[in-house]
């Protein structure tokens, strides 16, 4: 069908040459083409196909370059070599200079041992028996191995000595820590006397003394440089025991053995700053010195204030007593008219 036009007057559609509208007469030869041919809807399809078209290869001219310029960066990312990712290297302990060992931190800790071969030699008077842990912190760039056997508990002398009950090895990664489950077992009270033992490894690495807080917060390897404990174990014998009873006095009347401030090693001291005029004044001072979530009370201990007529090394003072939690565990602290106290042991 060819171009038709609508009658401005009646609507009907006649042919685009007609000159007057073949339903009403209207004379048609003003009526232009551009608003009521059909075949202006066609036109305007084909401007829509062609919008259409347009922004397709627009699209395509886009996504094309996107996709060429990702090519472009894989194939430059291809070509840069793999980051190498350093590797830690894992060194045996005794290997270690000087200043990594330095780096190297030792806290071991006596938790008292609750077996029935330990209640039984309890029970049987043979004192308490302890299962020591040792935590291990490294604090250097490396790996660092261990030899779990080569732990040892260096007594005074042969006697109390305690080897590592554990043979495996073991590697503490850098800059973390671990810990080594009962690595000593059922170690003797006698054998873990402050100032009078140390552990060591390999047999010439000296590690932690065992100072007072092995049952509570661990006895830690920044002790080895402190000059008391140096003192306390160097001064130490295995005739220790002799000299301590030979100091104590025995009445003739065959009475009981009274015990004497020579009879005690100061292992710790710190000065409060206070004068203590009183029991109570004492008892607060030790609390602040040895502050330790284990011990359950702390009272002046009559029997020994009374046998050394409250006096240590010839000074006057109070002796107090710290309960521990567990048997075992207490803690005595002797303190001066002048506020200093001094941890004592036996």
């Amino acid at each position: 069908m060819g171009d038709q036009i609508k009658c401005p007057k009646c609507g009907t559609l006649n042919n685009a040459d007609a000159s007057f509208c073949v339903h009403c007469g209207n004379k048609l030869e003003n009526v232009t083409n551009d608003s009521h041919r059909p075949g202006d809807g066609h036109r305007r399809s084909h401007k829509v196909l062609w919008t259409i078209v347009a922004i397709a290869c627009a699209l395509l001219i886009v996504g094309g370059g996107a996709f060429a310029w990702k090519m472009h960066q894989q194939q430059a990312n291809d070509k840069t070599p793999n980051k190498v990712v350093p590797t830690v290297k894992t060194v045996s302990y005794e290997k270690l200079s000087s200043t990594d060992r330095k780096k190297v931190h030792f806290t071991f800790k006596a938790k008292r041992a609750t077996d029935s071969k330990a209640e039984t030699a309890f029970n049987n008077g043979g004192g308490i028996l302890y299962n020591i842990n040792v935590q291990i912190k490294n604090n250097t760039d490396k790996n660092i191995s261990f030899d779990e056997s080569q732990f040892k508990l260096h007594g005074l002398d042969e006697s109390q000595n305690a080897n590592s009950k554990l043979s495996d090895g073991v590697t503490i990664k850098t800059n973390t820590s671990k810990t080594i489950e009962t690595m000593f077992k059922h170690v003797g009270d006698q054998q873990v006397v402050p100032g009078y033992a140390y552990f060591e490894y390999l047999g010439k690495y000296k590690l932690a003394y065992i100072d007072s807080k092995l049952t509570a917060s661990g006895s830690k390897s920044d002790n080895v440089d402190n000059q008391k404990l140096i003192d306390t174990f160097n001064g130490s014998s295995s005739d220790d025991a002799s000299s301590s009873s030979e100091s104590t006095t025995t009445s003739t009347n065959d009475e009981t053995t009274d015990s004497t401030s020579s009879d005690f090693t100061i292992i710790d001291t710190q000065s409060s700053g206070q004068t203590v005029t009183s029991a109570d004044d004492a008892v607060n001072v030790a609390k602040n010195f040895y502050d330790s979530d284990d011990i359950m009370e702390w009272k002046l201990d009559s029997s020994l204030q009374s046998s050394c007529n409250g006096e240590l090394n010839g000074q006057q003072g109070y002796y107090v007593w710290g309960v521990g939690e567990v048997k075992d565990n207490d803690v005595q602290v002797f303190v001066t008219n002048s506020g200093v106290a001094e941890e004592i042991t036996p």
